[in-house]
């Protein structure tokens, strides 16, 4: 069984609900493409979403505690994404204890055959994205990152329920930090404790980026918090902007359905 735990931001704190809702829809729906039927989704949030569809394996769990709003702070959106992180890997582990978690962003989308490859190894650790796609919403390419992707991607692992309970045990509720269950370090953590995780060996998931409701990691957050005004970092910067679609390929029809890939209407 691989259970999904996806932490949904606030409606307080979207610029549009809606759009952030028709992005969790393909998400599920991404999700709901699966091969196998051995899955199950855990949503965290404190509003329900607009949604068209109903989702016979996907739960809705409502925190209570207090929701950032639109001027919140990046590091307050992230603190809120991991008190929900931390409530979901508890509400899994207790009613799912013998499945793999993957912890998952709400707009990604992810491979048909994730659930059916966990499926086949029950007894796996588990398993980190080191390739993958990146898509910035509303283009025609599509770019496949074939090594490294887990440093860019917020759905990345996959890990065994009572491993990712036992790693964060010692973390209380109240104590929760921004930096908390770091997706980038966490491979290399259960490394150190000798529960080393496989490299899968498939394309897992699509990172979507630039679609408005991004909390993280959109161009211009990049250029900001990590740059800044470094006069070579900005150059290579904006020469990989001007290069990427050189190093990009056409999302191709097989890609979409890999995925179940659609594009979000700049109507919406």
């Amino acid at each position: 069984m691989l259970v999904f735990i996806i932490p949904l931001r606030s409606a307080q704190s979207s610029k549009s609900w809606e759009k952030v809702s028709k992005l969790l829809e393909r998400t599920l729906r991404s999700i709901c493409h699966q091969t196998s039927t051995e899955y199950h989704v855990i949503i965290l949030c404190h509003d329900r979403p607009i949604l068209q569809d109903d989702y016979a394996q996907v739960e809705f769990v409502e925190v209570d505690f207090p929701a950032p709003n639109q001027a919140s702070s990046i590091a307050e959106r992230r603190i809120d994404k991991n008190r929900k992180l931390w409530t979901g890997i508890h509400h899994a582990a207790k009613n799912f204890k013998d499945a793999h978690l993957m912890i998952m962003d709400a707009d990604d989308c992810i491979h048909k055959n994730l659930a059916a490859f966990v499926a086949q190894h029950p007894q796996a650790n588990g398993w980190y994205f080191s390739q993958g796609y990146q898509y910035q919403e509303g283009s025609w390419l599509i770019r496949h990152r074939k090594r490294g992707f887990e440093q860019f991607c917020g759905s990345c692992n996959i890990v065994k329920a009572g491993i990712l309970l036992d790693y964060i045990k010692e973390v209380q509720f109240s104590d929760i930090t921004q930096s908390f269950l770091l997706h980038t370090q966490l491979p290399y953590r259960l490394a150190e404790q000798n529960i080393p995780l496989k490299s899968l060996p498939f394309p897992g998931a699509v990172y979507i980026t630039d679609h408005s409701e991004n909390t993280l990691n959109q161009a211009e957050t990049i250029r900001r918090e990590f740059i800044g005004n470094h006069p070579f970092k900005l150059m290579r910067f904006y020469v990989l902007r001007l290069c990427k679609p050189f190093i990009s390929q056409i999302l191709s029809a097989p890609i979409r359905d890999e995925f179940n890939l659609y594009r979000i209407e700049p109507s919406d």
